[in-house]
C-alpha cells in the first residue's frame, strides 16, 4: 500500500513497479472509490492535527537503542466521557491521513458516533512520516522493520495514550485493513489484555511463499461477473498468449508491445508476470482503469474488439498501456523492469517489499489449478517468479530462506489456525486475499467471520447505502463490536437472564426485506443448500428433533456452560419448568434452559432443543423438509401471520389451492401461501416447503452456488432451475444438470459431473442416484472431529475418499493448500463456509 506521494508519482505505472510481490493496498485510493470527493463538511479533517509520540521504543528487544518519534491522530468529538471505548485504528503500509479518525463515511467512524468513541490512529513504523530517526536504509530496515516491532510499538503507545488521556477504565477495539487486518487480529492475540476484540478486515493471515490463492481469486470475479464464459474466453486467449511468448520474435511485440527481445527466461517471465498483472488491480478492487470486472468480461466477449480472444485481450492491453509494455525502460544496454530503477533511486519502494520478502512471502504465480484461466503462464510459476523478484535481485534472500521465514510467521501467530478471541474477520467472496485469510469458524469459538458476496478487498472500510449483503454484514460488523465490548465473564452465581441469547458468533444474519413475495426480491446472498436438520446426541432419554441455526428469544429460567448441544436435552429434563433449549458458543460454549418458546431468530451455530412435547412443533411430519434461504416469486393466495415457519405446512394443505408457502419475517413473520412455484430466488431467513409434489416428479435437492465444467449434452432455455430435473430425466445420457442465468436462464444438461467450482446464482443437481453416493451441502463447514485429510484440488473425490476410510461418515473440503478434503467421523458444529463442501455417507 502506497501513500498518497508515491502514488501521485506513479500515476500511469502499472503494478508491476514492485516486481513480482503481491501488489501493496491504498487504504486512501479504495476511499476515493467508494466515497469520491466527500464534502469536507462531512468529515472533521480541519480539527485533526499532526500529533507525535515521542518515547516510542526504537529496538523493543533492545530498549538501549533509543527512541524515534511515531505519528498519530485522534478525534474525541463522539467521546461519551470516562468508560467510554477507545477505537484504535492501525495504519498499514500507507500514509496516515487525518480523515481516518473524521471520515463519518467509514465504518468504524459510524460506530464510533454510536458507542460515543474516541478514536485514535497510529501510523506504522518506516511509512508515511513515521521513519524511526529518518533512517530508511535497508540496513535499518533489516534490523527494526516487522511486525513484531511494529505490534510492541501499538503496546507502548497504547500505555502512553491511557495515561496522557485518563483511559483506565476504557475498552479498546482494534481496526485493521488488509495488512494492517492481520495486525489488528496478532494485536489481540500477542497482548489480549489491551483491548476487548478486534476488526480484521481481508486480512491474509496465513503467510504463504506460493500466492497462488491470489489468480484463484481474480478467477472467482471474473466467473461471478462474466460466468464461465468469461473464463473460457481468458483461458483461450493466455494460452495463445503463451504460445507467442514461447515463439518469441515480430508477433508478440506487435500484439502485446513487448519491448527488445524475450529470449531468456527472465525476458519471458517479465512479458508473463505483467500480463498477469493486469488482472490484479481489476481483481483486488473491482475497478482499473475504468474498467470493472463485468466490463473486463464483456469486452473479452465481443467479437468487435477482435477475431479471437488472445485479439481482445491485446487490444485492451494496448489501449490502456499505450505503446511499449510501461513495465520496462532501456537503461542503455537492454530493457529492464521499470521497479528495478525506481527501487533503486527511492528506497522507500523496498518498505513493504522487506517485509513480505522476510516475513510472509505473497509472491503472486500462476496457479496451477484446474479453475483459473491463469494456469497456462507457465513461466510465471513459483520458483522462476521468485528468481527474479526484489526479494532475490535486492534483499538477496534466497527460496529456502524466504519459506522458512513464511514458517515461521505462520508459527508466531497460528496462520489459518489462530487461537484468538473477539476478532470478527471479515472477507469479500471475490476478493483475491481471501484465500489466506480467515473464512470459516475461527478455531476460538468466541471469535466470528463473515464473507461478503460479491466483495472485494476491504470494501466493508465504508459504509453502504444500499440494501444488500455489504449493509447487512456491516450490521453484523457492529453487532460484533457491541458484544466484544459488553463480553465480561459472568460472576459463578449470575441468575438466569431475560435478554436475548447473545449475538451470531459464526457468521452473518443477513437481514431479509419486509415487503411481501410477490414484490422485487433482493439482491440475492450466498445460500447454502436445503439444510438437514442432524439430532445432537442426548442422554438416554429420548428427546425431539434439534433446530440448527436457530434460537428463541427470552423465557431463561438457568445457564449452563457445556462444551457442545450435547447435553443440553439432559440438563433441560432435571431443571424444573425447562422445555426447550438453545446451545451456542457463548463463553466456550452454553446450554440456555427455557420455560417456552419466545420470538424465533436465525443465529449460525446455535442449536435449538424440544425437551417438553406440548411445545414441539406443530408442523405435520407429512411435510416435505424446507429449503432454507429461498423464496418463490408471485403466485400467492394467501397471506397468513406467523412467528415462524412451523405453522405454514398446516395453513397451506388447510388453503384450497395452495401447493406451496414462504415463510419471511414481513410484519413479524408471514407465511405466503402459493398455488405453484415461481421464479426461485435466494432470500436470506426465508423459508419455502411444497406440501403438493407427486413422488416421481422428486429429484434430490439442488446444490446453491454450484457449477460442474462442461460434459454438455444439451441446453434448454429455462426462466428457472425448477425445470431442469424433468428435463435432464426425458434426455438420454443426461446424469446431471447446471442452471444459470445465460440468455435469461438456461438449463445445461450433462452426461457427468466435471470439475466443480462456485457460480454464485447457478442451481446444480443429479439425477441419476448413482452418482449420490453423499448428502452435500454447499458453503458449509462442521467443525473437527477429524480422521484424515487428502490434498484434493476439487471435491469430487471426497465422498469415495470416505468411503474408502474406515471411521469417516462425514467429510468437508475447502481450498486449503491448493485444496483439502478433510474426513471426519462424525458432524461438529456447523458453520457457513463460503466455497466448503461438505458431505456425509448416505446409509
Amino acid at each position: 500500500m502506497l501513500g498518497p506521494k508515491l502514488v501521485s508519482a506513479l500515476i500511469g505505472l502499472p503494478l508491476l513497479v514492485l516486481g513480482q510481490i503481491a501488489p501493496p493496498f491504498d487504504m486512501h485510493a479504495l476511499r476515493e472509490r467508494k466515497l469520491g470527493n466527500a464534502s469536507i463538511a462531512n468529515r472533521l479533517e480541519n480539527t485533526v492535527v499532526d500529533l507525535w509520540f515521542d518515547e516510542a521504543i526504537l529496538d523493543h528487544n533492545d530498549t538501549s537503542a533509543g527512541h524515534w518519534s511515531q505519528r498519530y491522530h485522534y478525534n474525541d468529538e463522539y467521546y461519551g466521557g470516562a468508560g467510554s471505548p477507545v477505537f484504535l485504528y492501525i495504519n498499514g503500509e500507507w500514509e496516515a491521513s487525518k480523515y481516518t479518525v473524521s471520515d463519518t463515511g467509514s465504518t468504524m467512524v459510524d460506530l464510533a458516533i454510536k458507542h460515543k468513541a474516541m478514536i485514535v490512529a497510529v501510523e506504522h513504523r518506516y511509512y508515511g512520516d513515521s521513519v524511526p530517526n529518518g533512517d530508511q536504509s535497508e540496513a535499518s530496515m533489516r534490523k527494526y522493520h516487522s511486525s513484531t516491532q511494529a505490534l510492541a510499538d501499538l503496546a507502548t503507545f497504547h500505555a502512553f495514550f491511557t495515561e496522557k488521556h485518563s483511559l483506565q477504565d476504557a475498552r479498546w477495539i482494534a481496526w485493521g485493513y488488509s495488512y494492517s487486518g492481520m495486525l489488528s487480529s496478532w494485536f489481540k492475540l500477542k497482548y489480549p489484555s489491551l483491548v476487548a476484540g478486534a476488526v480484521a478486515s481481508s486480512a491474509p493471515v496465513q503467510a504463504s511463499f506460493d500466492h497462488k490463492a491470489y489468480m484463484e481469486g481474480v478467477t472467482r470475479g471474473l466467473k461471478y461477473h462474466g460466468g464461465q464464459r468469461c473464463l473460457d474466453n481468458f483461458e483461450s486467449a493466455i494460452n495463445d498468449f503463451h504460445a507467442l511468448v514461447v515463439a518469441g520474435g515480430n508477433p508478440l511485440r506487435t500484439k502485446f508491445g513487448s519491448c527488445g527481445a524475450t529470449a531468456t527466461l527472465q525476458e519471458k517471465q517479465a512479458i508473463e508476470w505483467e500480463v498477469m498483472s493486469y488482472y490484479h488491480g481489476i481483481g483486488q478492487n473491482g475497478r482499473d482503469h475504468g474498467y470493472s470486472i463485468k466490463e473486463v468480461c464483456d469486452y473479452m466477449a465481443d467479437a468487435t474488439n477482435g477475431q479471437t480472444p488472445m485479439d481482445r485481450m491485446s487490444k485492451w492491453k494496448l489501449a490502456i498501456y499505450h505503446g511499449c509494455a510501461p513495465g520496462f525502460v532501456f537503461n542503455g544496454s537492454k530493457w529492464v523492469p521499470v521497479r528495478a530503477l525506481r527501487q533503486a533511486a527511492n528506497p522507500e519502494f523496498g518498505q513493504w517489499t522487506w517485509q513480505t520478502c522476510n516475513e510472509f512471502g505473497f509472491l503472486i504465480t500462476a496457479s496451477t489449478g484446474d479453475n483459473t484461466p491463469f494456469r497456462g503462464l507457465a513461466y510465471a510459476s513459483p520458483e522462476i517468479v521468485h528468481r527474479y523478484s526484489p526479494c532475490t535481485t535486492r534483499f538477496h534472500v534466497d527460496a529456502a530462506t524466504m519459506r522458512a521465514n513464511v514458517d515461521a510467521t505462520n508459527a508466531k501467530y497460528g496462520g489459518w489456525d489462530i487461537d484468538v478471541e473477539n476478532v470478527i474477520f471479515t472477507n469479500g467472496a471475490i476478493d483475491p486475499w481471501s484465500g489466506l485469510s480467515v473464512t470459516k469458524q475461527p478455531k476460538n469459538p468466541k471469535s466470528r467471520f463473515v464473507v461478503i458476496e460479491g466483495a472485494t478487498h476491504c470494501e466493508d472500510a465504508y459504509l453502504s447505502y444500499v440494501d444488500g449483503p455489504m449493509k447487512d454484514s456491516i450490521k453484523v460488523i457492529g453487532e460484533a463490536v457491541a458484544d466484544f465490548l459488553a463480553d465480561a465473564p459472568p460472576a459463578a452465581t449470575a441468575a438466569p437472564t431475560e435478554a436475548p441469547t447473545l449475538a451470531p458468533t459464526l457468521a452473518p444474519t443477513l437481514a431479509p426485506t419486509s415487503a411481501p413475495t410477490s414484490a422485487p426480491t433482493l439482491a440475492p446472498t450466498p445460500a447454502p443448500t436445503p439444510k438437514v436438520v442432524t439430532p445432537v446426541p442426548t442422554s438416554d432419554a429420548a428427546c425431539g428433533p434439534v433446530e440448527m441455526d436457530t434460537d428463541y428469544y427470552g423465557n431463561d429460567v438457568a445457564a449452563i456452560r457445556r462444551a457442545s448441544a450435547a447435553d443440553c436435552c439432559a440438563d433441560c429434563k432435571v431443571t424444573p419448568g425447562c422445555k426447550l433449549y438453545v446451545w451456542n458458543h457463548h463463553d466456550g460454549g452454553t446450554c440456555w434452559l427455557k420455560s417456552k418458546k419466545g420470538t424465533r431468530s436465525v443465529y449460525p451455530g446455535a442449536v435449538a432443543g424440544t425437551v417438553d412435547a406440548s411445545v414441539a412443533t406443530k408442523a405435520p411430519v407429512t411435510c416435505p423438509p424446507m429449503e432454507m434461504d429461498t423464496d418463490y416469486y408471485g403466485n400467492d393466495v394467501a397471506a397468513v401471520s406467523r412467528a415462524s415457519a412451523d405453522d405454514c405446512c398446516a395453513d397451506c394443505k388447510a388453503t384450497p389451492g395452495c401447493k406451496l408457502y414462504v415463510w419471511n419475517r414481513h410484519d413479524g413473520g408471514t407465511c405466503w401461501l402459493k398455488t405453484k412455484k415461481g421464479t426461485r430466488t435466494t432470500y436470506y431467513g426465508a423459508k419455502a416447503g411444497v406440501i403438493d409434489a407427486p413422488a416421481n416428479d422428486q429429484c434430490p435437492p439442488m446444490e446453491h452456488n454450484t457449477d460442474y465444467y462442461g460434459n454438455d449434452i444439451a441446453s434448454v432455455a429455462r426462466k428457472s432451475a425448477d425445470d431442469c430435473c424433468a428435463d435432464c430425466k426425458a434426455t438420454p445420457g443426461c446424469k446431471v444438470y447446471v442452471w444459470n442465468l445465460h440468455n435469461g436462464g438456461t438449463c445445461w444438461l450433462k452426461s457427468k459431473k466435471g470439475t466443480r467450482s462456485t457460480y454464485h446464482g447457478a442451481m446444480a443437481g443429479v439425477v441419476d442416484a448413482a452418482l449420490t453416493t453423499c448428502a452435500i451441502e454447499a458453503n458449509i463447514d462442521y467443525y473437527g472431529n477429524d480422521v484424515a485429510a487428502i490434498p484434493r484440488t476439487s471435491s469430487d473425490d471426497c465422498c469415495d475418499d470416505c468411503h474408502a476410510t474406515p471411521g469417516c461418515s462425514v467429510w468437508v473440503w475447502n481450498i486449503h493448500n491448493g485444496g483439502t478434503c478433510w474426513l471426519k467421523s462424525k458432524k461438529g458444529n456447523r458453520s457457513v463456509y463460503h466455497g466448503a463442501i461438505s458431505g456425509s455417507l448416505r446409509a
